[in-house]
């Protein structure tokens, strides 16, 4: 089965600049895609963001994840790999300025780990799906708090 990308664009009165230094925080990328709750966050020796471990609810159910940093552009863009037993991806945020603020593109590409995934992964397609223009608008939002 192949994999599935989801893209949304939006507005952040946030400069470059103060929207980087928010993805520095593990609960910013936690906002975008249906994360319960972060742990464990990995800095690097600069300081940034260098991966954190993650817990997704489907149907109820729990799942663990791990993500690492994969590029960094700063301040304008920012990549975490993502892995679990059932899915793996990526999560890729580019910053631009704009007057008053920033455009934040945020792309998720994830297709199923396993045998098992393979099964639950249209459901998780589909969740996504329908959740990931708002989870974004959401997102860049906070990136201005």
């Amino acid at each position: 089965m192949p994999g599935q990308t989801f893209t949304h664009q939006s507005h952040t009165f946030a400069s470059p600049e103060s929207a980087w230094q928010a993805l520095q925080k593990p609960d910013t990328w936690g906002r975008i895609g249906g994360v319960s709750r972060i742990e464990s966050p990995v800095f690097d020796q600069e300081g940034q963001l260098a991966g954190y471990s993650f817990v997704v609810e489907v149907a109820g159910a729990p799942y663990r994840g791990k993500a690492a940093r994969s590029a960094s552009s700063p301040p304008h863009r920012m990549a975490m790999s993502i892995t679990s037993e059932q899915l793996k991806g990526d999560i890729t945020v580019e910053i631009h300025p704009v007057p008053n603020g920033s455009e934040v593109t945020v792309r998720m590409a994830m297709e199923p780990a396993g045998f098992f995934s393979l099964l639950l992964f249209p459901v998780v397609a589909s969740a996504v799906a329908k959740g990931f223009p708002a989870a974004v608008e959401r997102f860049a939002a906070d990136l201005a708090s």
